[in-house]
């Protein structure tokens, strides 16, 4: 776990909303909402063929964004965000990355805290101890065998579970899942990542926002 300066919240506990899922690699012009200081652009980024180093940094707006979480598994991800205070739209890109997942957080004007999340059989469970403010959590999950279907769960203080997106093509046989759920409250929350049947390969990584 990394420690991040301590959040100062502008206008109420963080929201979190779902840009998109991108198969090319990039997205672009997407409604982020109007100008705020507040405001952090998240992406995560996939790609298949056991390519372990296959990425490029990902790119907000053409700029390089900061790298949260980047597991070293034969089919890599990486997560990474920006602070975004201006403008209506923003562009996503990551090179490389044959899948694209994009969120728009707002009420945060500082990260706390950022973790990677732990395997458990044929789930993705991301189980942290959430600090004293409202916090967002968001997940991504990679299966080794291709999926039908995923959902996602919660246990504990998070709330309002979304599974934002998944996927089952490529000819890594890899299926990707992404989520987010916010914490009204502190405590030992769980955020859990299925897939269809049990032959999912957890691996992954995760992002707390406050």
């Amino acid at each position: 776990m990394f420690t991040f300066p301590m959040s100062q919240f502008g206008g109420g506990a963080p929201q979190v909303s779902f840009l998109g899922a991108f198969t090319n690699g990039s997205g672009t012009s997407l409604d982020i909402g109007p100008a705020r200081s507040d405001r952090v652009v998240v992406v995560a980024a996939q790609r298949e063929l056991d390519a372990a180093s296959a990425f490029g940094t990902p790119t907000i707006n053409g700029s390089a964004a900061t790298i949260l979480v980047q597991p070293a598994i034969s089919d890599p991800m990486v997560m990474a965000y920006a602070f975004v205070p201006t403008g209506t739209t923003a562009n996503l890109a990551c090179t490389n990355g044959t899948r694209m997942f994009g969120w728009v957080i707002t009420g945060v004007t500082a990260l706390d805290q950022v973790l990677n999340g732990t395997v458990s059989g044929a789930n993705y469970i991301i189980s942290p101890t959430m600090p004293a403010q409202p916090s967002v959590i968001i997940g991504i999950a990679r299966s080794r065998s291709t999926q039908s279907s995923y959902s996602a769960s919660v246990s504990g203080v998070l709330t309002d579970v979304v599974t934002d997106a998944f996927s089952t093509s490529g000819s890594g046989n890899s299926s990707w899942v992404g989520a987010h759920a916010k914490a009204d409250a502190p405590g030992a929350a769980t955020l859990t990542l299925t897939g269809s049947n049990t032959y999912s390969s957890g691996y992954g990584a995760a992002a707390i926002f406050i």
